[in-house]
C-alpha cells in the first residue's frame, strides 16, 4: 500500500515537471542548445537534504552561454525528472523563460577535473545552506570547449 502510494506522489509530481520539461526543450532548441542526453553524474550534497540533487544521470544542455542541467532520478523504470539547474552570467535571459528553474552561482568549476570528469561546486542559501557537489563524467573535450564560459562565472 506504502509502496504504491509512494508511486501515485512520484507520477503525480513527475506529470508537472514532465509539462516544464518539454517547454523549456522548445525554449532551450530556439536557443540552438547542444543536447547531451544520460549523461552520468555522481551527486554529493551535505547540510540541509532533500532540495532535488540526488541523481545518477541527468541532461545537459549547452548554449553559448548556460549550461542547463536536468536531474534523472534513481528509479530507471521510472523517469523522474529535477527542475533546471541553470549555470550562467546572464541569469536575466533565462530565469523567466525555464520553468521551475534554478539559478546557481558555482563556487567551484573544475572542467577538467580528476579522471577528465568536469567538477561543479556550488552552495544553496537557506535557513541551513546546502553545499553541492557534481561530477559529470564522459563530457567529450569538443563539449567541453563549448563550456569554457564557465570559468568566467565562478
Amino acid at each position: 500500500m506504502f509502496f504504491g502510494i509512494a508511486l501515485l506522489i512520484i507520477y503525480l509530481t513527475n506529470i508537472n515537471r514532465n509539462k516544464n520539461y518539454i517547454l523549456s526543450v522548445d525554449v532551450l532548441a530556439g536557443l540552438k542548445a547542444i543536447h547531451l542526453d544520460y549523461v552520468k553524474c555522481e551527486t554529493f550534497s551535505s547540510g540541509r537534504k532533500g532540495n532535488g540533487y540526488y541523481f545518477s544521470r541527468c541532461e545537459l544542455f549547452i548554449t553559448e552561454d548556460a549550461l542547463v542541467i536536468f536531474g534523472l532520478g534513481r528509479i530507471k523504470w521510472l523517469r523522474q525528472l529535477t527542475g533546471p539547474l541553470i549555470l550562467t552570467s546572464n541569469s536575466a535571459a533565462y530565469a523567466f523563460k525555464l520553468p521551475g528553474a534554478k539559478l546557481i552561482k558555482p563556487k567551484n568549476i573544475n572542467l577538467n577535473s580528476f579522471g577528465g570528469d568536469i567538477y561543479i561546486e556550488f552552495v544553496q542559501p537557506g535557513f541551513i545552506d546546502t553545499n553541492v557537489e557534481f561530477r559529470l563524467e564522459g563530457i567529450s573535450d569538443e563539449h567541453k570547449k563549448r563550456l569554457q564560459f564557465l570559468n568566467t562565472i565562478s
